[in-house]
């Protein structure tokens, strides 16, 4: 994938705050930038992933809604920079904030070391490793569907519970690591075939599996960055009190 030079355009957009309006068509809503509070980038991304940033934040009333986040390329100095829109529409407006979490498909990036920025957001580190492998993937993740976080109040645990569908009764999974960079859990649940005296049969088998979260994990929004066997990561977002 090319590594195209965005330099100019980045510089103008960054200039734009809270609100800047682009459009104004009462039907579609008027198209305006909007800073998001954190930007999240898991760890574990190869050269022929494709990398996934999560844009977190606050939308200022009821009338934006979340549109689309514009993705800038600076291959001069390795800089990734996102601007993230939604729709401002007329109307009598809740005048609270509304959260919103959005993801950003940056694609595959060659091997080094990114500066992730987003108006409104510190900015991130993105270590991009050379493949070990000629597939998309090191190991073979669970097909996982969906993924939420709970909290145990009886042991002050937080745990996250993976939900998804194997396609083979000889399908299991073997182990499931978590990387904590602080911000982000990157889960890798990784699978294996197993031998079955009845053989292997091609068929859906729903499965659940449940993990204790790191117990020194800080206090604010983090997000579990949950890899599965199509190539497309899980992201669920979720706060620590």
């Amino acid at each position: 994938m090319s590594f195209v030079s965005n330099t100019l355009m980045s510089g103008c957009l960054l200039a734009l705050s809270i609100g800047t309006a682009f459009a104004d068509d009462p039907s579609t809503g008027t198209l305006v930038a909007i800073n998001a509070d954190a930007s999240f980038v898991p760890v574990g991304y190869d050269d022929n992933d494709d990398v996934i940033v999560v844009l977190d934040g606050h939308l200022p009333d009821s009338c934006h809604k979340v549109s689309h986040t514009e993705i800038l390329k600076d291959s001069a100095t390795n800089k990734i920079t996102l601007i993230q829109y939604a729709r401002r529409y007329p109307g009598v407006c809740l005048e609270s904030l509304v959260p919103f979490t959005s993801e950003a498909d940056v694609g595959t990036l060659p091997t080094g070391m990114f500066n992730i920025t987003s108006p409104g957001t510190t900015a991130e580190k993105l270590l991009v490793a050379e493949a070990t492998s000629a597939g998309p993937d090191e190991f073979l993740y669970a097909p996982v569907d969906t993924a939420k976080v709970t909290f145990d109040e009886v042991t002050a645990t937080y745990r996250g519970i993976l939900e998804g569908r194997f396609t083979n009764t000889c399908m299991r999974i073997k182990d499931v690591v978590v990387v904590n960079s602080g911000k982000s859990l990157a889960v890798l649940p990784k699978m294996e075939m197993v031998n079955s005296p009845t053989g292997c049969q091609e068929s859906e088998v729903p499965f659940s599996w449940t993990l204790d979260l790191p117990k020194n994990i800080s206090k604010g929004r983090h997000l579990m960055h949950v890899r599965s066997l199509n190539g497309k990561a899980v992201n669920k977002m979720f706060s620590v009190y």
